[in-house]
Parts: C-alpha cells; sequence; structure tokens
C-alpha cells in the first residue's frame, strides 16, 4: 500500500501532466485555482494519523487478479481484532456533495473498540468512477475527529464598487458564502468560480437581483396602498 507522502508525490506529478480521458488527449491544470481546495493540504493533514505500516504494508505476492491489497490490509483488520466485519458503516465520496476540491476523494469508515480505521483514496483524473490512487489508512479517535481534521477553508478577499467582499470555500460545502466587509451582508453563491472576475460577476448578479427584488416589493406595497 502506498504512504501518504507517496500519493502526495503522486498528485503532484500529475499537475501539468499530459494524459488521455475518454480517448482524448487532455494537459491537466498545473495549478489549483484560488476557488478551490487543494487536495494536497488535505493529504498533509492526514499525514500524522496513518495507521500501522505492519498492518497496512502489502507485498504484491500477496495479490492476485481478484485479491487486491484492500482485500488484504482488510482481511488483517478482522484477523487481528481491529474491527468484527469487513463491512465498512460508513462512507462516501467528495464528488456526492460537489466539495469545491482539486482531486475528489473516497473515504470508508470501520469502527475500533477505542476509535475508527478510515480507508481513503484520491482520484487522479478522468471519469470519477475510476482511476483513483491506493488507499490510505488512517486512524482516530472519533469521526468527529476525522472531519475536523479534513475540515479545510479558504478564504478570498475582492472589491467591487469601494466595498469589500469575503468568499470562503469550504471543503463541505457546494457554494461559497459571501460577507461583505462595510455591513456584514452576507449572501451564497452556487455558481462554479476559478477565477476573482468570476466571483465578481457572481456578486454582481446577485446585487442586482436583490436590487430588482427590493423594486418588487415597493411596487407591490404601492399597488396595495392604491388598492385600499
Amino acid at each position: 500500500m502506498a504512504t501518504t507522502k507517496e500519493v502526495i508525490k503522486e498528485i503532484q506529478d500529475l499537475r501539468g501532466a499530459n494524459v488521455r480521458i475518454f480517448g482524448q488527449p487532455t494537459t491537466l491544470p498545473s495549478d489549483v485555482d484560488n476557488y478551490t481546495i487543494d487536495i494536497i493540504n488535505l493529504l498533509t493533514e492526514l499525514k500524522e494519523y496513518e495507521f500501522k505500516e505492519s498492518i497496512t504494508k502489502v507485498d504484491p505476492s500477496e495479490t492476485n487478479w481478484e485479491t487486491t491489497e484492500f482485500d488484504v490490509v482488510l482481511d488483517r483488520l478482522v484477523e487481528q481484532g481491529y474491527i468484527k466485519s469487513p463491512n465498512y458503516y460508513k462512507g462516501d465520496n467528495s464528488y456526492n456533495w460537489s466539495s469545491p476540491v482539486s482531486n475528489h476523494f473516497d473515504f470508508k469508515a470501520w469502527n475500533t473498540s477505542d476509535g475508527v480505521i478510515i480507508a481513503l483514496m484520491v482520484h487522479r483524473y478522468g471519469d470519477v468512477r475510476g482511476n483513483y490512487t491506493d488507499h490510505l489508512w488512517y486512524f482516530f479517535n472519533s469521526m468527529d475527529e476525522f472531519y475536523e481534521c479534513i475540515y479545510l477553508t479558504k478564504t478570498n478577499l475582492v472589491e467591487l464598487q469601494g466595498k469589500h467582499y469575503y468568499c470562503d470555500i469550504n471543503v463541505f460545502e457546494d457554494y461559497i458564502t459571501v460577507s461583505r466587509m462595510e455591513d456584514n451582508e452576507q449572501f451564497t453563491v452556487y455558481d462554479y468560480i476559478e477565477t476573482d472576475k468570476e466571483m465578481l460577476q457572481a456578486i454582481k448578479d446577485e446585487i442586482g437581483f436583490k436590487t430588482w427584488l427590493e423594486q418588487c416589493h415597493k411596487l407591490i406595497e404601492v399597488i396595495k396602498a392604491k388598492a385600499a
């Protein structure tokens, strides 16, 4: 099995690489934009929680066309009493909640007597249903501790018409929370954003919509007053 350090290197090497996706030549992005959480930062946070190498290190001779390294490690965990069953009790893929992360990740969790064991793999590129790295194995005292570890955020500051807007990105949310510094006005942006220019346009659209809505409300009040 790969280590976190090795997977980080694998992801780094793919940046700017020329690959084929559905048979078409494609150059992968060489960097991560300001509105995306870098998976390397997430993996770096996970490094200190790596599970025992004596359990997770698998010799190629232990695998074959129907038994993967994942299967070998899972069998060891059951045989050595870390988990009662190979059936995980919780699992998810960041693709399912449209996480703003540079590479989606898939994880599964098993309860132990004193915490949880997590198996996590990172999507390399292409169809999100396949092409993942080897599984990485971690131990946490609880699922909450795992979620806290990967709870990564990023904040950008943009200026529009003399007003300043904080744009908050969260690995667990599929939207951007925007807060205006001057008056704490807050709203959410669900558009896919990569650049400050796109963010500014989204803010303009939101401001325009709010202005239109306010005008509609005023018109309704005028009509009600005349009707009375």
